[in-house]
């Protein structure tokens, strides 16, 4: 599933379009989340606050590793009873992902997606990422054909000519 969104950055004010591929994390969707790591430029890895870390999130985590993406951790359900933010983080850390507010770099954003809750520092830090890696598209071409499906000028492919 692909949707793109614009966003205003948070100091130029000027308009951005960041464009999502989301990956199911039901185990059986394992070849989806190995194809969405090869296109994407960041992931945004989303764990539940209520949760652990799930076998599947850390195949996502090898992915992510292997193909070299930068990397925001949407730590979800902050707004549910049972949600415990620091319990993923010490998670986080025993699986070498220092959350970059205990010291290590990996942006990390407590949110709920239910309630709204801090989605618009998510899309600030993966803007604040893209700035960093000087993540680049060029608006005007096709960038990316898959045999599934052909994707136009929202969305880059790691491949691409234009970067």
């Amino acid at each position: 599933l692909f949707r793109s969104v614009t966003v205003k950055h948070p100091t130029t004010k000027e308009d951005h379009q960041i464009t999502f591929i989301d990956t199911p994390g039901h185990e059986a969707f394992s070849g989806m989340r190995s194809r969405g790591g090869q296109v994407a430029d960041i992931a945004v890895l989303v764990i539940a606050a209520d949760d652990k870390i799930q076998p599947q999130t850390l195949e996502s985590i090898e992915i992510i590793q292997k193909e070299n993406l930068g990397l925001v951790v949407a730590i979800n359900k902050i707004d549910k009873p049972d949600a415990d933010v620091d319990r993923i983080k010490t998670a986080m850390s025993e699986i070498n992902l220092s959350p970059e507010d205990w010291g290590g770099d990996v942006l990390t954003v407590p949110l709920s997606a239910k309630a709204g809750t801090n989605i618009d520092q998510l899309l600030e830090n993966i803007l604040l990422l893209a700035e960093i890696e000087e993540l680049k598209a060029n608006p005007e071409g096709e960038l990316f054909r898959s045999e599934e499906r052909r994707v136009g000028k929202e969305c880059r492919s790691r491949w691409s000519p234009y970067h």
